[in-house]
C-alpha cells in the first residue's frame, strides 16, 4: 500500500525523491519522449514500467485515485506509439480489480 501511494504522489508531484529507486525509473520512464519513444528499447522499458506500476497499484488504490495516473499513461507519447503498433481495433485494455490495466 505505500508504495502504490507513494508512486500516486510522484505522478502527481512531478517529483521523484521519496520513491525507491525502482519505483522512481518506473514512473520516470512515464516520461519518455516521443523521439526516444521511437526506439524499440524504449518502447518495451515504457511498457514494463507501465505494467509494473499497474501492479503496484491497481490492488491497492480506488479508481478515483488512479485516475491521475492513467491519465498521464493515456496522455503519454509512449501510449501513442504503442497503440499504433499493437493495432487499434485489439482490446488492449481490460478492467481488473477496479483499474485498468494494459495489455500485451
Amino acid at each position: 500500500m505505500r508504495r502504490a501511494l507513494e508512486i500516486r504522489r510522484a505522478v502527481s508531484s512531478g517529483s521523484l525523491d521519496n520513491l525507491d529507486p525502482q519505483s522512481a525509473a518506473y514512473v520516470a520512464h512515464l516520461d519518455t519522449s516521443a523521439e526516444r519513444c521511437a526506439a524499440q528499447d524504449a518502447q518495451d522499458a515504457w511498457t514494463t514500467a507501465v505494467r509494473n506500476i499497474s501492479d503496484y497499484t491497481a490492488a491497492y488504490l480506488t479508481a478515483g485515485e488512479l485516475e491521475e495516473i492513467w491519465s498521464k499513461v493515456l496522455s503519454s507519447p509512449c501510449y501513442r506509439k504503442w497503440t499504433r503498433s499493437n493495432g487499434r481495433g485489439r482490446n488492449c485494455w481490460r478492467q481488473s480489480r477496479g483499474a485498468t490495466r494494459l495489455q500485451s
